[in-house]
């Protein structure tokens, strides 16, 4: 016996029933009965106008997947529904992989994210109470799954009369022998036994035939461009396709690829460029292949600078396209009940001499820290979890170690520890804290393309006094050596960033809220019809999360030389804010025809077979 199931809604009608035939006996699991009352809703559920619908409809009652859908591209504004309705009755056929590409053929981003909405609803759905019994309770994935199993069946007896009753009320009902007509049915040992001499077809649940597969090379492919590793001095990612590609794979039940999650391995953004003739928004920059190295981070081959990651772009667009000020950072900063009590101890201690030899001098800086203890983490505009806030965090604080000279400067940068020399300030507290800092962001007349200049970071300092109950209070201003400090980070930053890849990692954070804050400012999703539909919502787009950073260690160094102790208390941040680079005539327009030269020359092409990136 052959398990089988059927093709399209009207294959079941042409089926001559007759029990005992042994030429054509078949059993049908439960799941495809279901599937077939599904396709018999899908065609007929929502009234369809004009002869394109009508086409689409009978191509699908004879199980003509290819002419539905070629008929559902000509039907004008009802095309992107009728896609829809073929890619339903593809995926309750069990061709899901077939469906997901359906899908991906619908234009619109909040048609298609409804559509996989659907999708994705289904597979979570509740098991059918009738075929639970059956081990087909269609749950739990496209196809059903769940219910009991063979061994649950094997025990018990089951009770066909309401999958009978369903059949023979759902599939042309005048035919059946308790109508009067020559179709019959019985129970069957292993399911349910019907007798056909219809042509009727296998459903692959599975899809096997590679085209899901050559759709994702075909995404990997474009022009003279053949490898997504490959090193290229301009990438160009097209966002809109990107989304449409992640959400074709999420159809599928699949998750985006490394390419994707990688965005193409672009490592900086130097361009954001808008194609409204082919629905692009594109993101331009360096790329190449791609690595995890120490610490877990993955970073560019040739120079190890971190890739930008779609995560990171995720998270950065959701915010920029939800918030009004598009802000979004964080502090490092000690409790200020800590603060008052480390100044009662200083003041304490200044009353008597500090013992000679490095042992006390170790034992003071100790019990300085100890009195400061931990100090609070606070991510504002962003979700805490995600991998954006531990970078934020992770940069302010290794910037601190480099202030102190707990982690070794770059370039011609001295700690500003070591630029005290041997004076000894007491508790000293400053604040340094990382901001944007771009040259300037250019556009064509047209605003069809925008170009970014600057390296992207600057760290800026400021001097605090303490006030009753150990509040610090901003002066507004930094001393010389906090200044020079600060200005001279800023300057050697591109070497800090080659020896620390978490600079670049800020780099890369700040380069997309650039980019994110361009997009939302300057409405270029409506230039193309694009709401990030699919981006923005997490169920079609899950960005991973880990734990919240909290509290940290506070870091105290002192110096035991015979000259006494420095103990340098530091607070700051991260602090994340493009109004004043892209808020009203702050975008400056390109003088010369090149900005327009190189969006023409980074043009996509206009198949919505094109690929999500090129070079």
């Amino acid at each position: 016996m052959t398990l089988v199931n059927w093709v399209g809604g009207v294959s079941w009608t042409r089926c001559v029933r007759s029990i005992g035939v042994q030429s054509l006996t078949v059993v049908v699991v439960a799941v495809a009965l279901a599937r077939g009352a599904a396709i018999q809703t899908a065609i007929g559920a929502e009234p369809v106008q004009g002869d394109s619908a009508a086409t689409v409809r009978a191509h699908l009652a004879a199980g003509e997947f290819g002419p539905a859908i070629a008929a559902a591209e000509q039907a004008g504004a009802d095309r992107d529904r009728l896609l829809r309705q073929v890619a339903g009755v593809q995926r309750e056929n069990g061709a899901a992989d077939a469906a997901a590409a359906t899908l991906g053929r619908i234009r619109d981003d909040r048609a298609r994210a409804g559509a996989v909405a659907e999708v994705l609803a289904q597979r979570i759905a509740p098991q059918n109470p009738v075929l639970a019994q059956f081990g087909g309770g269609g749950g739990g994935g496209i196809g059903g799954g769940g219910g009991a199993g063979a061994a649950d069946t094997d025990s018990q007896t089951a009770d066909f009369e309401p999958i009978i009753e369903l059949i023979q009320k759902t599939i042309e009902p005048a035919s059946w022998d308790a109508e009067g007509g020559p179709g019959a049915i019985q129970q069957f040992a292993a399911g349910v036994l019907v007798d056909t001499s219809g042509v009727m077809k296998r459903i692959v649940t599975d899809e096997t035939s590679g085209k899901l597969e050559a759709i994702r090379q075909k995404a990997a492919i474009r022009g003279a461009n053949v490898e997504v590793r490959k090193a290229s001095p301009m990438r160009k990612v097209s966002l809109t396709r990107l989304e449409k590609e992640i959400q074709v794979l999420r159809a599928a039940g699949h998750e985006p690829d490394n390419a994707m999650r990688m965005l193409a391995g672009l490592q900086r953004i130097e361009y954001v460029l808008v194609y409204p003739e082919t629905g692009d928004v594109v993101l331009a920059g360096p790329a190449g292949d791609w690595r995890r190295a120490a610490e877990g981070r993955v970073v560019s081959v040739d120079n190890g600078h971190p890739v930008l990651q779609l995560d990171d772009l995720v998270v950065i667009l959701r915010h920029a396209s939800a918030a009004k000020q598009a802000r979004f950072g964080c502090s490092i900063d000690p409790l200020p009940e800590n603060i008052a009590k480390t100044q009662e101890f200083l003041t304490e201690s200044a009353k008597r001499k500090l013992p000679p030899g490095a042992a006390a001098v170790k034992q003071y800086a100790e019990t300085i820290r100890s009195k400061v203890g931990l100090q609070k983490i606070d991510v504002f505009g962003i979700d805490p979890r995600t991998r954006v806030g531990r970078v934020l965090v992770e940069a302010d604080y290794r910037m601190k170690l480099v202030g102190l000279g707990l982690e070794a400067p770059a370039g011609d940068l001295q700690s500003y520890f070591d630029s005290l020399g041997g004076k000894n300030p007491g508790l000293k507290l400053v604040r340094w804290w990382f901001t944007l800092n771009y040259d300037a962001v250019q556009a064509t007349p047209d605003r069809a393309a925008f170009a970014i200049h600057g390296q992207g970071v600057q760290l800026q300092s400021e001097n605090e006094v303490l006030a009753a109950q150990g509040r610090r209070v901003a002066t507004g201003g930094a001393d010389e050596m906090n200044e020079r400090f600060a200005k001279s980070f800023t300057k050697n930053f591109p070497a800090l960033a080659a020896k620390y890849p978490i600079y670049a990692e800020l780099q890369n954070v700040f380069d997309l809220a650039l980019a994110a804050s361009l997009i939302s400012s300057e409405k270029l999703g409506d230039k193309v019809n694009w709401h990030m539909s699919g981006l923005r919502d997490d169920s079609q787009y899950h960005v991973a999360l880990g734990s919240a950073p909290q509290m940290v260690e506070s870091v105290v160094r002192h110096r035991a030389d015979g000259k006494g102790s420095v103990l340098v208390q530091v607070s700051g941040g991260v602090k994340v804010d493009t109004t004043q680079l892209v808020s009203g005539d702050k975008i400056k327009t390109a003088e010369s025809g090149s900005l327009s030269t190189s969006r023409d020359q980074s043009r996509p092409a206009k198949t919505e077979a094109a690929g999500w990136w090129w070079d």
